[in-house]
């Protein structure tokens, strides 16, 4: 198999699956159950994935990860959505390189998934950093919270 040194993340050690697939790193993706190429982004979607589930008990079955939404008739696609037990979108999911400093323009393109998905809350990692953020519709805002509260807390607050 090539070896492949893959980027330090702010996650604890999480199992995954590899294989090599054309001579490229694969990672299995539980998610969307197959193989995919592992590249910085998808090694930072696969971590948060697996964390999320692991430490804040959000069920793998209310995870999309590249949800399709058309834009200005563009096709562009959400990295990942979580929704709640009624099948409505709770939380937007972006996702960058290691690499990627999170800037004001990340948050630009989260902007834009808002305005399809009306969600209350938004993750933004690159792996190292995180920001969760509640959405402050009415003032426009995104209100950067310290902690990210588990899946039935997120649930609970989404209904007040």
């Amino acid at each position: 198999m090539t070896q492949v040194t893959l980027p330090q993340l702010n996650f604890p050690k999480m199992d995954f699956r590899f294989k090599e697939i054309d001579n490229q790193l694969s990672i299995f993706d539980r998610v969307r159950r197959k193989w995919l190429i592992l590249t910085p982004e998808e090694w930072v979607r696969q971590n948060m994935v697996s964390f999320l589930c692991h430490y804040f008990e959000v069920p793998m079955s209310r995870i999309a990860n590249e949800v399709s939404l058309v834009y200005n008739k563009r096709r562009l696609r959400c990295d990942s959505l979580i929704y709640d037990d009624k099948g409505q979108a709770l939380m937007l999911i972006e996702y960058k390189a290691p690499n990627i400093a999170l800037t004001q323009s990340v948050f630009d393109q989260v902007s834009v998934y808002l305005q399809e998905y009306q969600v209350p809350y938004v993750l933004v990692s690159n792996g190292q950093v995180h920001y969760f953020c509640r959405v402050d519709r009415k003032n426009g805002q995104y209100l950067v919270s310290q902690k990210l509260p588990n899946y039935s807390t997120l649930l609970a607050r989404s209904k007040e």
